[in-house]
């Protein structure tokens, strides 16, 4: 059985003789100056959408990381498309307030999916939407280190059989993205068939400032 303690090692004094309660505040002090800061751990995220999207494939993993490092401006890049895209897509989906309004995507929690259906069914606007989505873009400051470093983290963790997919895949996925440039990917069909995405990609504040209803 492999012993997992956070990437980190544990480093303990050269004393005769330790305690066990001198030996937990080695190892806490240990942990606290040898490893990466968990704060910036894309794992718990992911995890919490494996729970709620257990059919999650490579490609559903990349799409989320990206999202949390590049946001949404690969969308931008036709605006008029994209506006029209957004108001086809309320028109037909069903407005539904069992889904989560808002789900994190990132560590800290301020890039966030805004789910079209609780948000028709609170009353949301394209327009609101809409600009709430370009000003994210224009805010938002991409991170290619941090998807690389975050990709990093989610193939170490698949040593350990705790996601749905090995280490070979993700850096096979990974390479040809980055041969790409990084690019913005499409769901899995499986995810597609099994969860019916809608949502866009928002700053949390601009998410927040969305005139909705408070849900009954």
């Amino acid at each position: 059985m492999r012993l997992r303690i956070a990437n980190c090692q544990l480093r303990i004094a050269n004393t005769a003789c330790i305690g066990l309660a001198a030996a937990a505040l080695v190892f806490t002090a240990g942990a606290m100056t040898g490893c990466s800061s968990k704060d910036d751990s894309i794992i718990p995220t992911l995890r919490e959408h494996l729970k709620r999207y257990p059919d999650m494939e490579s490609e559903d993993i990349y799409k989320l990381v990206h999202q949390a490092a590049m946001g949404n401006g690969h969308l931008f890049t036709d605006t008029a498309g994209a506006k029209l895209y957004l108001l086809n897509e309320l028109d037909e989906v069903r407005a539904d307030t069992t889904e989560p309004l808002i789900e994190p995507l990132s560590p800290d929690g301020q890039i966030v999916r805004m789910n079209l259906r609780p948000f028709k069914a609170r009353g949301g606007e394209a327009d609101q939407l809409f600009d709430a989505m370009v000003r994210s873009a224009n805010a938002f400051q991409q991170d290619p280190a941090k998807l690389a470093r975050w990709w990093t983290e989610i193939m170490d963790e698949a040593e350990y059989g705790t996601i749905p997919t090995d280490r070979t895949t993700l850096q096979q996925l990974f390479d040809s993205m980055k041969m790409a440039g990084l690019p913005a990917r499409h769901h899995s069909e499986a995810y597609e068939v099994a969860y019916q995405p809608a949502y866009r990609v928002l700053l949390r504040h601009e998410a927040q400032q969305l005139k909705l209803r408070v849900r009954n």
